[in-house]
């Protein structure tokens, strides 16, 4: 302790006065820069995060000196108090590279490169994808491009665990930075056969254009592995005979989200979801839209589910407008009397089929402006005369057509303005959606139609809006013919 002696201080171990007087005992020294006297022992020792003679003046720790981290990461030197030690110390991996050893994560592909990078980076990108899926990384980011096929698909099998994101621009981030349409990275099918997209494990695909598909199951796309992931895809012009567009198969937990399926086609003998098939399919189906879809089935045959098709175990639908879909069947030539004794088939579901074994829920599903359109047998000449005639099936469920069995919630549906028809000119009924069984919202009334054709035999209209075998049938709502005559359109021959 230092002592006062005639307005003088005493310091270390000297009297600062002269004459003799009190020893006060040992006291801290000057320290250098970045050090602290410890009162305790007297003695300098350097502030944490430094090192160096206390007494001259301590200098900041360098915990990256001898390079510490993992070949694809640079070493960041964290300012004191940190120390020498890993605490002190930050390993950024490089670009590619990520996790705690900072294994190589991501590839960059260029479908319109000239010639194959490392594919760590925009300016040395991989041209194929197959190059990138060698590397076993879990992200593919795709530029926006073209890629066509010159064989038979799939053009695309997307690995287990692995992300394809298209439609990404050349940022420094890699992130995707969507200008909707224009910055999709397309896959052209050409045509050639198979589905164009093959998810036989999950994996995701994001910001993709899938086109040009021709397949029996899934032309645009086809699901069979658990756990798959679509996010931001425009499936567009697509065919199969079950799955125009889309095709999921016994796979569980699949996000299907922000898709739009359009122009895509299910022909053929038992053509089943011209936009999608999702038949024991498990997961979510979301803000999605589905417009302008067909089921075509061949002469003497039955379509089912313009739009969707559904089976099974279902997804949960969520916010998703199924709009301007048709299913119809291709008319007999004129002029064949045999073709009259023939059965008719059955169309059902212009929006959406929902089969009989379906478990399903539904929350916010719009369907609109759908069409189911009964068979014509074509002109034909009767026994007794020359009188030219057109005869035409049954037609159910313009926008939905529910399956007997089903089980379903629906909660927040609105179904307007479709159209049930057998297949040439005549007039009006409507059918709504009535059921003690469900709740449903039809916007109005009126505005979902059927139609019975004259002259000549014609087949059964049921349920312009909605239909299904079983349900509580009204004559009353379902032949309104003079109310709502003026509704009868023009042009009623099926088109896509």
């Amino acid at each position: 302790m230092a002592v006062m002696t005639a307005g003088l201080v005493a310091c270390g171990d000297d009297i600062l006065a002269g004459g003799g007087g009190i020893d006060a005992g040992p006291s801290c020294p000057a320290c250098g820069d970045h050090a602290s006297c410890d009162e305790s022992t007297t003695t300098c020792a350097c502030d944490p995060g430094y090192a160096g003679d206390p007494l001259e003046g301590c200098a900041e720790i360098d915990a990256c000196v001898a390079t510490p981290c993992d070949g694809h990461a640079q070493c960041a030197d964290l300012p004191p108090p940190a120390g020498g030690d890993a605490s002190g110390r930050q390993c950024v991996c490089d670009p590619g590279f990520g996790g705690p050893g900072c294994t190589r994560d991501v590839a960059f592909v260029d479908v319109e490169a000239s010639h194959s990078g490392d594919g760590l980076s925009w300016e040395t990108a991989l041209a194929t994808l197959d190059e990138a899926f060698a590397l076993g990384v879990p992200t593919v980011f795709v530029k926006a491009g073209t890629i066509t096929a010159t064989s038979a698909g799939p053009l695309l099998t997307v690995p287990a665990g692995v992300h394809v994101a298209g439609g990404v621009s050349r940022d420094a981030t890699g992130m995707q930075t969507f200008d909707l349409p224009r910055s999709y990275t397309v896959l052209d099918g050409a045509g050639l056969g198979g589905p164009v997209v093959a998810m036989p494990a999950g994996g995701e695909i994001s910001g993709l254009t899938v086109r040009g598909g021709t397949s029996d199951v899934g032309g645009g796309v086809l699901i069979t592995g658990a756990g798959a992931a679509m996010t931001g895809v425009w499936l567009d012009g697509n065919q199969a005979a079950w799955g125009g567009g889309l095709a999921c198969l016994d796979a569980a937990d699949v996000q299907l989200r922000d898709l739009t399926l359009t122009k895509n086609v299910a022909a053929g003998d038992e053509p089943r979801g011209g936009g999608a098939y999702l038949v024991g399919c498990t997961g979510t189906f979301a803000t999605s839209v589905v417009d302008g879809n067909a089921a075509i089935a061949s002469i003497g045959h039955a379509a089912e589910g313009g739009g969707l098709y559904l089976d099974g175990p279902t997804p949960e639908l969520a916010q998703v407008e199924v709009l301007a879909s048709q299913a119809w069947t291709q008319p007999y030539p004129d002029g064949d009397p045999a073709r009259f004794a023939e059965t008719l088939p059955v169309n059902t579901g212009g929006g959406v089929y929902l089969g009989a074994a379906a478990v399903a829920h539904w929350d916010g599903v719009v369907v609109r402006d759908n069409v189911v359109t009964g068979h014509s047998l074509g002109s034909y000449l009767v026994w007794n005369g020359d009188v030219t005639m057109r005869a035409s099936g049954e037609s159910e469920g313009a926008g939905v057509y529910v399956g007997a069995g089903a089980s379903f919630t629906f909660e927040g549906l609105v179904i307007q303005q479709n159209e049930a028809r057998p297949g040439t000119s005549g007039t009006v009924a409507s059918w709504e959606c009535v059921s003690d069984s469900w709740t449903c919202t039809v916007v109005p009334q009126e505005a979902n139609y059927g139609y019975r054709y004259y002259p000549g035999p014609t087949g059964a209209v049921r349920g312009g809006g909605l239909y299904r075998p079983g349900s509580p049938f009204d004559p009353e709502v379902n032949e309104g013919w003079s109310s709502l005559s003026s509704n009868q359109p023009t042009d009623l021959e099926p088109t896509l």
